[in-house]
């Protein structure tokens, strides 16, 4: 699995990805706050398109925030566990060049191809 230096250096990155998701989210929603526009403010058609535009594009982002603070949190547990480095789908080693790519991957490279590819009806 994975030793215990290596356990701590990752937990570390972990933690550090989660503050740095976090600290996005926060700034990212004072800027989407600080551009609303003020209750009651007549805005133009265009200036409303423009704002449903904002607006699909700070739900995304905030989509993305929560996916990412939910992985990394799935990675911390799993590392609390002893079973972080394991294939969640096929229980399999999961490379050490992947994890530092990608610190909170789940699966192994085969079963996240998988996972992505769509299945055939």
């Amino acid at each position: 699995m994975v030793k215990d230096t290596d356990r701590q250096h990752m937990r570390s990155t972990l933690e550090t990805l989660l503050a740095t998701t976090l600290a996005q989210r926060a700034e990212d929603l004072v800027e989407e706050r600080d551009i609303a526009p003020a209750q009651g403010e007549v805005i133009d058609p265009a200036e409303r398109a423009g704002s449903r535009q904002s607006d699909s594009i700070a739900q995304a982002l905030e989509a993305q925030h929560i996916r990412e603070e939910l992985e990394l949190e799935a990675a911390l547990h799993r590392l609390a566990q002893g079973s972080f480095g394991r294939c969640t789908d096929c229980g399999e080693r999961i490379s050490p060049q992947r994890l530092q790519a990608n610190p909170q991957a789940s699966r192994c490279l085969g079963c996240q191809s998988r996972a992505e590819t769509p299945k055939a009806a």
